[in-house]
């Protein structure tokens, strides 16, 4: 009984180890966007991978595409509650300003757990996404898109 079950391990470990993970150096501290009326969206990492663990399955980006991973930091800093919606959030590349929008939302956590595009934000309150997005494979992504508003993002030299 443990031959099949070690065996199943073996090959998910294999088949994570192979998937090619390119990790993008940000600027500290400079990849704070003040949005309309105080709230704050900060990028605090990014990464690209040609596939994603999604809990108990694994979606592939189709080809000529990556899956770019944008870890983001919502910050209410006013009184009052607000309304957030993730998909109201792309990436743009620099050449052909083409809109890239987000294909799913995770929350922050060690395992991927779905989380709806659209939420609310208490006053004075902070909430963790990762939002993944199919954008093309081979080009760095540079512009991030809120609402309509193009934010440039820094990263390290």
């Amino acid at each position: 009984m443990k031959t099949p079950l070690f065996s199943l391990i073996f090959l998910g470990l294999i088949l994570t180890l192979s998937s090619c993970v390119t990790i993008y150096q940000l600027s500290p501290a400079k990849n704070n966007f003040n949005y309309k009326n105080n709230i704050e969206y900060e990028v605090y990492g990014m990464s690209s991978a040609s596939q994603q663990a999604t809990g108990n399955s694994r979606i592939v980006a189709k080809k000529g595409y990556t899956f770019v991973s944008v870890k983001m930091k919502v910050t209410n800093k006013t009184n009052e509650t607000v309304d957030l919606d993730f998909s109201e959030v792309s990436l743009l590349d620099l050449v052909n300003k083409i809109e890239y929008p987000v294909s799913f939302v995770y929350q922050a956590t060690v395992v991927a757990i779905p989380a709806k595009n659209k939420t609310t934000l208490g006053p004075q309150k902070s909430l963790k996404r990762i939002l993944l997005i199919s954008y093309p494979d081979k080009m760095k992504p540079e512009l991030l898109e809120i609402t309509g508003e193009r934010y440039e993002i820094q990263f390290s030299k």
